[in-house]
C-alpha cells in the first residue's frame, strides 16, 4: 500500500503507516544546557523512579465503542454542534459546510466557498459555531483563497450567517493570513473566554515562526467580529502583530481548552522527530525557528532531544510531551461531557499516521502535567486515513472524523452496581435504621465511596449506617456508590416508616344495668398511615370475644358488676393497638309493698308496708308514696285513711344510693262504710234513788265489723262506757 501525507516532507505529519500503531513513548522537556553525566545518571533514576510510580497508578476501567455514524463522505476535516441537535461539518477539498439534520446529511450545503484554494494542505480547514448560536447566527470558518485564478494564494478566517439551514452574507474577519503547499494549520475554536482561537502553520517557511509581525507559526486570538481583544498579549505594541497570542510554532493541528482554569492546549507536528502538545502561556514562544528546521533537516538527531525543536527565540516553553517516531497530532478536546467519568478534565488528542485516538489524563486541580498516556481507540483497518477531527457531541461521546467517516466514541464503561437492606424491615418513629450497603459491587474494580439521601433532608457516608426517622412516612432512599474509576451506580428503594394505630372507645348509657344492652364505640380510633381493619372486643364477663370490622359493637351483661373490657385495633399493616375501660353494670332495685287491711272501709286506717323493697348491692335511701287520692307519703311504713270507698292505685317510688330508682304499683279497693246500730237493755226500768241499774248493749250490733266502742250518757249528767255497765241515780225523776 503507498504511503499518503497530509504534510510535506520532513513533517510530523509523516507518512500514514498501515496496521497497528507503534509505541510511542512520553518525552518530557529537558533544560537546554549540557547535564552533567553525574546528574544525568540520577535523573535517569528519578525519571525512571517517576515511571514505575505513574505505572503502579490504577488505570481508570473506562470502556467505549467506536461506531461509524456517516460514511461515504469527502475529507470531513472538521465538525461543529450546534444547540439544537445539527451537526456541521465542512469537507476539506470541496469548500462546503454541510449539515447533519435529524440523522440524515442533507443534500444541499449550508455553504460553497468561491475561488477555493485546495492544493496539498490548503483547502477548507476550520469551522466554529458562534458561543451564543444560533441566537448569534454566525457560523466561522478558516480556508485557503485563490484571489484570481493565477494570482496569489492566503488564508482567511471569515464568519457566514445562518438562516435556517442555509449560509447567507459572509463577512472576511482575518485575511491575508500567509499560505503555502505546507504547514498552514487549520482548527479555529472558541474559547471559555468568549474568544476566538486559530492555530497557523509556518508555511513552510521556519523563520515566519519567530516573526512577530507574520501571522505565520502563530495562535491567533480575534473577537468575535474579528477585531483585536484589548488583552491580547501584543495588543498596542506597533512593532508585533496585535492578534498574536503565542508564536514559535511550526504546524498546529489541534487546539483545546481546559473548562476549569481556562488553559488552553495545542497539538504541534514536528519534522521526522518531536511531535508536540504544548499548553499555551499567553506571549510566549514555543521555540521553532531557523535553527531547529537546521537541526532536523532530513533527519532528527539521534538521541532525539526535546530541545532539538525548541531553540529558537527568546526562553522557549517546552511541550508538556512529544513523540519520536512521529504521530502527527490532530485536533484535540478536553473531555467536559456527561459520560466518561474518569476522563473528565483529560485531553485527547488523533493521530494522522498512527490514525489513534490519544488519552492524556492531567493532574487536578491544575491541570497543567501529564500523569499518563494512552490510546482508546484505533481506527478500523478499513478506514484508509488517520484522525483528522475530534470533537464532544451533544450526547456525551467524544466524535471523530476520517477522510471518508465520521464516528462516534461512546461510553460502554460498566457502572457499579448499588445493592443495599434495610434492618428492621418494619420501622416506626425513633427507631434506628441500619442501612448496609455491603451487596453493592464493581463489575471491573472496586468501590471507593457510598453516599446515603434517606428522604427527609438528611444524608450520610459508608458502606452500613444508621438513621433514625422522626415522623412516620415513605421516604424514597438512595444510595449512591462510586467506584475507583469515579463511576456512579444508584439504587433508590421506598421505606415506610410506620406509624401504630390508636385504640379509643366509650359505650353507653354510662350507668348500664344488668340484662340491659350497652353500646360500645369505637369510631375515636385511628390509624394515621392508613386504615384499621379488624376490632377485637374482651368483654370481660366470660363470653367469647367478638371481632367485627365496623367500630360499633353490642353487648349484654348479664349480672351486674365491674366488668373490665378490652379494645385491640388491626390496621391494615397488621399493626395493633389494645385500650381497656371499666364497665360498672348496676342492677336494679325493687319495690315492693302491702296494705293492711287488704280491704278497708272507707275512714278506716289502712297501713302501707314498703320495707320489702330491696336492692342487692347498696341501701334504699328514699320511700315515695303516692296514695291515689292525692295524698302522699315518705318512709318504708305509712298509715292513711281513705275518705270514701273507691280503687286507688297505689306507687311506692324507691331510689338506691347509686341514685337507681324502682316503681311498684298496687290498687288499693276501699269498701263504703255503714254505722253500728245501738241496742240495749235495762234491768229495772223504775227504781228508787240510789238503786243500780244494769245497762246492756249486748245487742247491738255493726254490719260491716265488729263494734269497737261504747259510750253511754245516763241523762243525769254523768256517762259511762263498756257494753255493759251500771248507774245509780242519786235523785228521783225520769
Amino acid at each position: 500500500m503507498a504511503s499518503r501525507t497530509i504534510d510535506g516532507p520532513g513533517s510530523g505529519l509523516g507518512p500514514l503507516v498501515p496496521g497497528k500503531p507503534r509505541p510511542t513513548p512520553i518525552r518530557r522537556g529537558r533544560p537546554k544546557a549540557p547535564i552533567p553525566k553525574g546528574l544525568a545518571a540520577s535523573l535517569a533514576v528519578f525519571l525512571l523512579l517517576s515511571v514505575m510510580l505513574v505505572a503502579s497508578r490504577p488505570a481508570a476501567a473506562v470502556s467505549g465503542t467506536l461506531e461509524v455514524m456517516y460514511d461515504q463522505l469527502h475529507w470531513p476535516i472538521a465538525l461543529a454542534f450546534a444547540p439544537d441537535g445539527r451537526i456541521f461539518f465542512a469537507t476539506r477539498y470541496d469548500g462546503r459546510i454541510m449539515i447533519i439534520e435529524n440523522g440524515t446529511v442533507l443534500s444541499t450545503p449550508f455553504y460553497q466557498f468561491d475561488h477555493f484554494g485546495k492544493w496539498h494542505d490548503q483547502g477548507l480547514l476550520g469551522l466554529a459555531l458562534d458561543p451564543s448560536f444560533p441566537n448569534e447566527p454566525w457560523v466561522y470558518a478558516y480556508y485557503s483563497y485563490n484571489e484570481t485564478v493565477n494570482g496569489p494564494d492566503y488564508n482567511r478566517i471569515v464568519r457566514v450567517q445562518a438562516t435556517g439551514d442555509t449560509g447567507g452574507s459572509m463577512e472576511v474577519l482575518l485575511d491575508h493570513i500567509p499560505t503555502g503547499v505546507w504547514h498552514i494549520g487549520g482548527p479555529i475554536q472558541f474559547g471559555p473566554d468568549g474568544k476566538l482561537y486559530a492555530v497557523i502553520g509556518d508555511s513552510y517557511n521556519a523563520a515566519n515562526a519567530q516573526n512577530l509581525t507574520s501571522l505565520a507559526g502563530k495562535v491567533l486570538r480575534l473577537n468575535p467580529d474579528g477585531s483585536v481583544p484589548d488583552d491580547n498579549p501584543f495588543a498596542g505594541n506597533s512593532s508585533v502583530n496585535p492578534y498574536i497570542f503565542t508564536y514559535g510554532h511550526r504546524n498546529n493541528f489541534g487546539i483545546a481548552f481546559q473548562p476549569t482554569t481556562g488553559d488552553v492546549f495545542v497539538t504541534e507536528n514536528g519534522p521526522t522527530c518531536n511531535d508536540e502538545v504544548n499548553r499555551l502561556i499567553p506571549g510566549r514562544n514555543y521555540g521553532w525557528g531557523p535553527v531547529g528546521f537546521a537541526a532536523t533537516a532530513g533527519v532528527c538527531p539521534s538521541p532525539p532531544s526535546v530541545n532539538d525543536t525548541n531553540q529558537d527565540g527568546p526562553d522557549p516553553v517546552l511541550p508538556l510531551v512529544w513523540y519520536t517516531p512521529n504521530i502527527a497530532p490532530t485536533n484535540a478536546i478536553i473531555y467536559d461531557g456527561p459520560n466518561f467519568a474518569p476522563w473528565h478534565g483529560d485531553m485527547f488528542f488523533g493521530t494522522w499516521n498512527t490514525r489513534n485516538l490519544h488519552h492524556l489524563h492531567l493532574a487536578p486541580p491544575l491541570y497543567d502535567s501529564v500523569v499518563s498516556d494512552d490510546i482508546v481507540t484505533t481506527l478500523p483497518d478499513t478506514d484508509l486515513g488517520g484522525v483528522l477531527d475530534v470533537e464532544v457531541g451533544l450526547d456525551g461521546a467524544i466524535w471523530l472524523t476520517s477522510q471518508t467517516s465520521i464516528y462516534r466514541f461512546y461510553d460502554t464503561s460498566p457502572l457499579p452496581i448499588a445493592s443495599f437492606t434495610t434492618s428492621p424491615t418494619r420501622a416506626f418513629p425513633g427507631d434506628a435504621v441500619i442501612f448496609n450497603g455491603s451487596a453493592s459491587y464493581d463489575p471491573n474494580g472496586s468501590i471507593q465511596s457510598y453516599a446515603w439521601d434517606f428522604g427527609d433532608g438528611f444524608s450520610a457516608s459508608g458502606v452500613v449506617v444508621s438513621h433514625t426517622y422522626s415522623t412516620y412516612g415513605e421516604y424514597e432512599v438512595t444510595l449512591v456508590v462510586t467506584d475507583f474509576d469515579n463511576l456512579t451506580g444508584s439504587e433508590t428503594a421506598s421505606i415506610r416508616v410506620l406509624a401504630l394505630p390508636s385504640a379509643l372507645f366509650a359505650f353507653g348509657p354510662p350507668r348500664p344495668l344488668e340484662g340491659a344492652s350497652v353500646t360500645f364505640d369505637a369510631s375515636k380510633s385511628t390509624d394515621p398511615d392508613g386504615n384499621i381493619s379488624e376490632y377485637r372486643w374482651e368483654w370481660g364477663d366470660g363470653s367469647d370475644p367478638s371481632l367485627a370490622t365496623r367500630s360499633v359493637a353490642d353487648h349484654t351483661f348479664a349480672k351486674f358488676g365491674a366488668y373490665l373490657v378490652k379494645l385491640t385495633v388491626t390496621d391494615t399493616d397488621g399493626l395493633t393497638d389494645s385500650t381497656s375501660a371499666s364497665v360498672r353494670v348496676f342492677a336494679p332495685p325493687s319495690a315492693v309493698f302491702t296494705f293492711s287491711p287488704a280491704s278497708p272501709h272507707a275512714g278506716q286506717v289502712v297501713t302501707l308496708n314498703g320495707s320489702a323493697s330491696f336492692h342487692p348491692d347498696s341501701q334504699i335511701v328514699s320511700y315515695e308514696w303516692d296514695l291515689g287520692d292525692g295524698s302522699t307519703g315518705t318512709g318504708p311504713i305509712v298509715q292513711h285513711r281513705f275518705s270514701a270507698a273507691g280503687s286507688y292505685l297505689v306507687a311506692l317510688t324507691i331510689m338506691e344510693s347509686e341514685g337507681f330508682t324502682a316503681t311498684a304499683y298496687d290498687t288499693l279497693s276501699v269498701n263504703a262504710s255503714y254505722p253500728p246500730v245501738a241496742s240495749f237493755a235495762v234491768s229495772s226500768a223504775l227504781v228508787s234513788p240510789g238503786t243500780e241499774v244494769t245497762f246492756n248493749a249486748s245487742q247491738s250490733t255493726d254490719p260491716q265489723g265488729s263494734i269497737l266502742a261504747y259510750t253511754w250518757d245516763f241523762g243525769d249528767g254523768t256517762t259511762g262506757a263498756d257494753m255493759t255497765t251500771v248507774h245509780a241515780y242519786p235523785d228521783s225523776g225520769a
